[in-house]
């Protein structure tokens, strides 16, 4: 996706929050009102906010994932130095035409991301590591989870970037072996990953 198809589709996404009722509107507000203060949205707003957009997302063909952290909106919207500075959630509704336009959108902005957690469960395994979203559902299960002990201890986080037509499972394994290998080494893993489509593998994204 061009930076042309990125300011279209991002300018949709506002126009249509601008149509949409009371919810939505709070929804959208309680996000823009996280990055202004940059405090990471809890885990019930998390849940409000794709709940409440995810219809308007859809819409305009992008994914609930792409308005939290991480995702190619949110990284928009967190570009936006006119709105961090003092910009109001309802102002920013009617001032989308020009920010020159968004500063330093990337092609890997509109990439799919996968979070990963790596975690300790005191069982003598040095570490395990799961989808971020797999570790949280095992968590909850307590004591019946299979992957997660109750006494584990989280030791790193990273994520992972790849086109969104482009997925390769081969290259993900390789790069969960290397972190497994590195930690035991003592190597702490890079918190973010790029996939190198021509090598297929991922790199440290710096």
């Amino acid at each position: 996706m061009n930076k042309s198809e990125l300011k279209k589709k991002f300018n949709s996404f506002l126009s249509k929050v601008k149509q949409e009722g009371g919810e939505t509107k709070e929804a959208y507000k309680i996000l823009i009102n996280s990055i202004k203060s940059g405090q990471n949205l809890s885990k019930e707003e998390k849940n409000k906010v794709t709940e409440q957009l995810k219809d308007v997302l859809k819409l305009v063909g992008f994914t609930a994932a792409s308005i939290l952290p991480g995702g190619i909106l949110y990284l928009m919207l967190s570009k936006v130095d006119k709105f961090k500075k003092h910009l109001l959630p309802s102002s920013f509704l009617d001032e989308t035409k020009d920010f020159n336009w968004i500063k330093d959108v990337k092609k890997t902005d509109s990439w799919e991301r996968i979070d990963f957690v790596m975690f300790d469960n005191q069982d003598g395994i040095p570490v395990t590591i799961l989808k971020q979203d797999t570790f949280e559902e095992e968590l909850k299960k307590g004591g019946e989870s299979l992957w997660v002990n109750d006494g584990c201890v989280v030791v790193g986080e990273f994520h992972i970037l790849y086109p969104p037509d482009n997925f390769s499972g081969s290259a993900v394994s390789n790069l969960l072996d290397d972190c497994f290998d590195d930690f035991k080494s003592g190597i702490i893993p890079s918190d973010s990953y790029i996939y190198n489509e021509e090598l297929n593998k991922f790199e440290p994204n710096t």
